[in-house]
């Protein structure tokens, strides 16, 4: 990873929504900064953990608030699942293995949206789902 850019996986679930819930969640556990062992809806009403997240952010889904539609304009943090399109553009069969997320990645075919926002897409082996992938870049 380079400069404000974070990447990181979690455990898939068939509900996206429980698996980002859960990231987010995991995300906070290394935060510090006695936002540590808070909900996150709470958080995200806590003025002081909105300025974190405009002039900081943790590198993980827990700088994200909102999980958006994959057609949906990306916001300040707001996390939007890939399209089937994009993804087949560096995973043509749709079921992206870890393998060929990281090789579009460095070779620069993923790309990244813009400050205090994310992306996911979901993982595959031997062609079940297996973890999401998360991506983003920091505020600040």
């Amino acid at each position: 990873m380079s400069g404000d850019r974070w990447y990181r996986s979690g455990p898939w679930a068939e509900d996206l929504s429980a698996a980002f819930r859960r990231a987010q969640e995991e995300g906070l556990a290394d935060v510090g900064g006695g936002f540590e062992g808070r909900d996150i809806d709470g958080l995200w009403a806590d003025g002081a953990w909105c300025e974190y997240m405009a002039t900081r952010g943790t590198g993980s889904a827990a700088s994200l608030h909102l999980l958006i539609d994959p057609e949906a304009e990306e916001e300040w943090a707001t996390l939007r699942p890939l399209t089937g399109e994009e993804v087949r553009a560096w995973a043509p069969g749709g079921r992206p293995t870890r393998a060929e997320w990281l090789e579009a990645r460095e070779n620069g075919r993923i790309g990244y949206p813009a400050h205090g926002r994310g992306r996911c897409t979901v993982l595959y082996a031997d062609g079940e789902p297996v973890e999401v992938m998360y991506w983003g870049s920091m505020s600040g």
